[in-house]
């Protein structure tokens, strides 16, 4: 295991995250597992994105805040937190205005709209350092970072 700097590689996460137009979103609930696109914004070291309280993600979120996302290389633990109406957190609404105009010109100040504020637990991305796989882990909780190698992944013949 080889430590690594928790503050320069979170945020090379949250920055990478912040230049993808959508991630992954997974969600569960009594033993079903669905997952879909979304369009969401970083601000102050979390996800957030908004959605309609019918939705079936945000009847899975209200029963199990255990969510999981992923984008690219990137595979994030996190724990959702519903947060209220997107109109109530005017950073949120600045951000998501500049990124989204037309998801929030549609959607934002319809009744059933809700914000979810993703809080990040762990963060797992892999990267090769001379053509060997290695699995970068990032606990946002105990803010630690480390390599690994994979052990079981083999380049080499």
């Amino acid at each position: 295991m080889i430590m690594l700097d928790f503050y320069t590689i979170s945020q090379q996460i949250l920055s990478n995250l912040q230049q993808e137009d959508s991630i992954i979103l997974a969600t569960s609930l009594n033993n079903k597992v669905t997952s879909r696109t979304i369009g969401h914004v970083i601000c102050e070291s979390s996800i957030y994105f908004q959605t309609d309280k019918r939705s079936e993600k945000y009847n899975q979120i209200k029963s199990n805040r255990n969510i999981a996302l992923s984008v690219k290389n990137i595979q994030i633990e996190a724990l959702a937190e519903i947060i209220g109406h997107p109109t109530q957190d005017s950073n949120f609404l600045q951000l998501y205005k500049k990124r989204f105009p037309d998801s929030y010109a549609k959607y934002t100040n319809l009744a059933d709209e809700v914000l979810i504020k993703v809080i990040i637990t762990k963060a797992k991305l892999y990267t090769y350092i001379a053509d060997e796989p290695y699995l970068d882990i990032v606990d946002f909780i105990d803010k630690i970072a480390y390599r690994e190698p994979v052990e079981y992944i083999s380049t080499k013949s």
